[in-house]
């Protein structure tokens, strides 16, 4: 496919002159990414080029959400009351009220840096503690339990399929994001097609 594009003076006056307007190619690219962007589903495979209007697996992102990283949920070089546990980061929710108790019973400065102090006090705040149960007031109500750790916390939303947007938010954010295993494959046919189309400016 080749069209010719004509061009246009340069009006610094008008608003929105965009180099795509001014040339006028954009009518020409989008009817260009009309015709190469049909999709299609075939033996299971999600395609560019049939009628679905998005990968039905990853819903158009072409990424999906994979198990939870740990590495990031927490920033070691601040302390525990800078919002060094991210997940908990900003809030004054029950698992702080928690993680503030904890810090207290096994020895956790909560104004050093985490990186300065026992590296085991982090994974402790990732991995949880069950030598013996923590005692907390929330809500004016007092709780006694074991700290289960960020990871089963947010494990534990995700898996319970939590409405939330906060949730939904950090469950994204926390998770390590894999390539779409169902439209990749359509992704790079998408490449080649492109590529495979010259243009002519006249």
């Amino acid at each position: 496919m080749e069209f010719g594009l004509s061009h246009k003076k340069f009006n610094a006056k008008r608003r929105g002159s965009l180099v795509s307007t001014i040339t006028g190619v954009l009518e020409h690219l989008s009817s260009l990414y009309a015709n190469i962007g049909e999709d299609r589903e075939k033996n299971g495979i999600w395609s560019l080029r049939e009628n679905t209007p998005t990968c039905p697996t990853c819903n158009g992102t072409g990424t999906v959400l994979g198990d939870i990283d740990s590495s990031r949920m927490v920033a070691t070089e601040l302390s525990l009351k800078k919002g060094a546990v991210l997940l908990w980061a900003g809030t004054n929710c029950g698992p702080v009220v928690k993680i503030r108790e904890l810090a207290k019973m096994i020895g956790i400065d909560f104004e050093r840096p985490l990186v300065e102090q026992d590296k085991q006090f982090t994974d402790i705040l990732l991995y949880g503690y069950d030598k013996e149960p923590v005692t907390y007031v929330y809500k004016k109500r007092e709780h006694k339990n074991d700290y289960r750790g960020c990871v089963y916390d947010l494990k534990y939303m995700r898996d319970a399929g939590t409405t939330s947007k906060g949730n939904l938010w950090a469950i994204k954010l926390f998770s390590r994001h894999e390539m779409c295993p169902n439209c990749t494959a359509s992704l790079l046919e998408q490449e080649r097609l492109v590529k495979g189309i010259p243009f002519q400016m006249c």
